[in-house]
């Protein structure tokens, strides 16, 4: 891991705007289960280059994995406003919606990807998702 780490700040060093490094050290960090680790190098990322939605994104999982949920959410809604039709940013938000109780939130979303991806990988269990929120507010249960 320490290699992986040298190695991937080095290339940042290299240039500075080139936030593949230090993407690729934040994933190695949140693969090791650092999240407090992956928050500071994401917040890096996004200082190299505020205008990559794979920034906020990566940034915005490391918050996720670190429990930061409102810091997560303004996270991905940053990296959706950059690429509108980011799947993985979008399901992602959802899941931040859900465990902030923000249901209503959380099946715009859903909607969102099932409109935005209808042959995506996981289509059938994000309708599978949305159709049980909508029972469970439905019957007025949390």
């Amino acid at each position: 891991m320490e290699d992986a780490e040298r190695e991937f700040l080095k290339a940042h060093e290299l240039n500075s705007t080139a936030v593949e490094p230090l993407l690729n050290l934040t994933t190695v960090y949140l693969d090791e289960n650092k999240p407090d680790r992956a928050v500071d190098s994401g917040e890096q990322v996004v200082k190299a280059n505020s205008k990559s939605a794979p920034a906020f994104f990566g940034l915005g999982m490391a918050l996720y994995k670190a429990a930061l949920l409102d810091r997560a959410e303004r996270a991905l809604t940053q990296a959706l406003e950059l690429a509108p039709k980011m799947p993985d940013a979008r399901l992602l938000l959802a899941n931040v919606y859900l465990k902030l109780h923000r249901y209503d939130n959380t099946l715009e979303q859903l909607i969102l990807y099932i409109t935005e991806n209808p042959n995506g990988q996981q289509v059938r269990a994000v309708r599978d998702m949305r159709d049980q929120l909508l029972q469970t507010v439905d019957t007025g249960r949390p």
